[in-house]
Order: structure tokens, then C-alpha cells, then sequence
């Protein structure tokens, strides 16, 4: 009997043989599109398909050791394959999404031959002298995009691996250069390396700004910049959200509400967080408490105040807020 995950393997496959044969096909992928730091990473690979490569699929569903042995065994069997990338500079000079084409595009020259057809996974306007099928998840529809998927993901995670040896500070090897709560928190200590992409950093808060999102994030950089630990970021509930759930230098858990004015503005941050708020905020923390192992579990509510305008920010931290009904905070 065969296993979930060999089934799953061919039927990618079965879909690309409905799309032609071995030599004729192409399938492309990218990896890095959305880190705060380091290249974007394409590739591009030719497959034989008379039988499958078994474990083959959309990289995200494997795990990093996984890839690595199925990196080694493609690269092995593949008719053709070839890998571009586009650094850090050029994505700030040109956007992502035209870095992720210029990537896809160095990708299918280095590959040397020409297929007919490219399945490419969602991209589109590509300069490729093929018929080109976009298509969405398409690492996890096609054989020939789930092992360009796989390619392009290791890739780029060992020359984020290296760029850790470089830039120990901010432990590239744990997060390839994603937004994690460790990721900021040295990007508030230390500020960004030569290898952040600064139109990533600069739109993480202006595209935040106007959804509402940049306080948080200005939030979170403010408390881990004095070594607060951050556990949870918008954890939600049926009962409410809360915005930031850290830990204080004292080992203090904090429910963090964060709350983000324009400079001048008529009304405080504060006054968003009335009565009906705080009992969301306070039914959600009670459940998040009652889903950690200890028993004994000391807590407070704090709001931090964000005001912005053209110039910078400006973090007011207003530590125990508010209080559950009865003030006890030890449960």
C-alpha cells in the first residue's frame, strides 16, 4: 500500500503528464518574496517523468532535512536545471515583484536548453521564449513547480546560513530573514545589516500605518529593544485579540494593547481602550492563561500609546492600565 505522502507525489505528476512529456516540460518556482533581508531565489527545472522522484512536494510541507535529501537526488536526475538570484539591492531598486522576474528569468537561461511549455507558480509577464502557464499553488499541482519549489528554498536557506556566519547578531539560520519576533528584536538592538532590504523595512511601517498595523510593529521592536521577550503576536480569540502577549524583564507576562494615533490628533490612544475593550482583552488573556502549563502565572495589562507623524514615532508606554474586576493577578 502506498503512502499518503507517494500518492500525493503522483498525482503532481499525473497532472504534469497531462500537460506533455518528459523534455518538453518546465516547471518554476521562487523562494524569498517575503523576508525583511537577503535575496530572492529562483529556480528552474526539467524532470524526467518516467517515474517519480518518491517524497516530491510543495516545499512548505517539508521539513528542512527532508528537502535537503530531496535537493541532492533532483539536482542528480534532472534533465536540466538552472537557479537565479536577485540580492537585496536590486529588489530595493526595482520592487519585489520585478526581482522575483528578473530572478525566474536568469533561472530558465541558466538552464541551458529550452522547453515548449513553463508551469510557473502564479507569476506572469515573464520574457521567456515559451508557451507559459501560471497557475495558483502551483507547488502544490505540479510535479516539475514542487521540485523547482524545493531547489529554490534550499537554495536560498544556505545562503541565508551563510549570511548568519557573517551577521551572527541576527540569527539568519532560524528564520531565513522572516519577520519573526527574534528578527525584530534584533533589528531593533542593532538596526539593519547591509543585507536588509530597507524598502521592506521602510513599508513594514508605512503600509502598516494605514491599516493600522505600524504601532505593533513599532510596539514589539520598543519592548524587545529592552530585552522583553515576545511570546505571541495577535492572539485571537471568540472572546477578543490582543495584540502583544511579552514578557517583561522580571518574568512578568503583559497583555499588550497597542493603540496608534497621528500626531495632534484630537483624542488619546488610551481612550480606544474602554470598559467593553478591556473585558475582551481580559476574557482573551484568562484563556491564554488557562492554556499554559503553570499554574502560577503572574500578569498585568498595559496599553502603549503610538504617535506618528512624517517625522518618526513616538512610543508612550503606559504599564497596568487596567485590571480585571477584583485586581488578581496571580492565578
Amino acid at each position: 500500500m502506498k503512502s499518503k505522502n507517494e500518492a500525493a507525489t503522483r498525482n503532481l505528476l499525473n497532472f504534469d503528464l497531462s500537460h506533455g512529456e518528459a523534455g518538453s516540460l518546465a516547471g518554476m518556482d521562487e523562494a524569498g518574496r517575503g523576508p525583511l533581508a537577503g535575496p530572492v531565489v529562483a529556480a528552474c527545472v526539467v524532470m524526467p517523468m518516467e517515474e517519480a522522484i518518491p517524497g516530491i512536494n510543495d516545499s512548505k510541507k517539508l521539513t528542512a532535512k527532508r528537502r535537503d535529501v530531496l535537493y541532492d537526488e533532483i539536482i542528480q536526475k534532472a534533465l536540466a536545471w538552472g537557479v537565479g538570484i536577485v540580492d537585496e539591492k536590486s529588489i530595493d531598486q526595482i520592487n519585489i515583484l520585478q526581482a522575483t522576474k528578473r530572478a525566474m528569468e536568469q533561472a530558465w537561461q541558466a538552464m541551458g536548453v529550452e522547453p515548449e511549455t513553463l508551469l510557473v507558480d502564479s507569476v506572469k509577464g515573464l520574457r521567456i521564449s515559451a508557451q507559459i502557464l501560471p497557475m495558483d499553488k502551483g507547488d502544490a499541482t505540479s510535479y516539475h513547480i514542487a521540485a523547482a519549489s524545493i531547489v529554490a528554498k534550499v537554495t536560498r536557506d544556505r545562503l541565508m546560513q551563510q549570511y548568519a556566519l557573517e551577521y551572527p547578531e541576527y540569527h539568519f539560520e532560524k528564520h531565513m530573514g522572516y519577520g519573526t519576533a527574534l528578527h525584530l528584536q534584533a533589528l531593533a538592538e542593532y538596526g539593519p545589516c547591509p543585507i536588509h532590504r530597507r524598502s521592506f523595512l521602510k513599508n513594514l511601517k508605512a503600509d502598516a500605518a494605514a491599516a493600522g498595523k505600524a504601532g505593533e510593529d513599532w510596539a514589539t521592536l520598543y519592548l524587545a529593544a529592552r530585552g522583553w521577550g515576545i511570546e505571541t503576536l495577535n492572539y485571537k480569540t471568540r472572546e477578543g485579540e490582543i495584540d502583544i502577549i511579552a514578557r517583561d524583564p522580571r518574568g512578568t507576562v503583559v497583555f499588550a494593547e497597542v493603540k496608534t494615533r497621528k500626531q495632534g490628533g484630537a483624542s488619546l490612544p488610551r481612550e480606544a481602550v474602554d470598559a467593553a475593550k478591556q473585558g475582551k482583552i481580559i476574557r482573551a488573556a484568562l484563556q491564554y492563561i488557562s492554556e499554559q502549563p503553570s499554574a502560577q502565572i503572574q500578569y498585568r495589562f498595559d496599553v502603549l500609546e503610538i504617535f506618528y507623524d512624517e517625522k518618526g514615532h513616538e512610543v508612550l508606554h503606559l504599564r497596568d492600565a487596567f485590571r480585571p474586576e477584583g485586581g488578581n493577578y496571580v492565578v
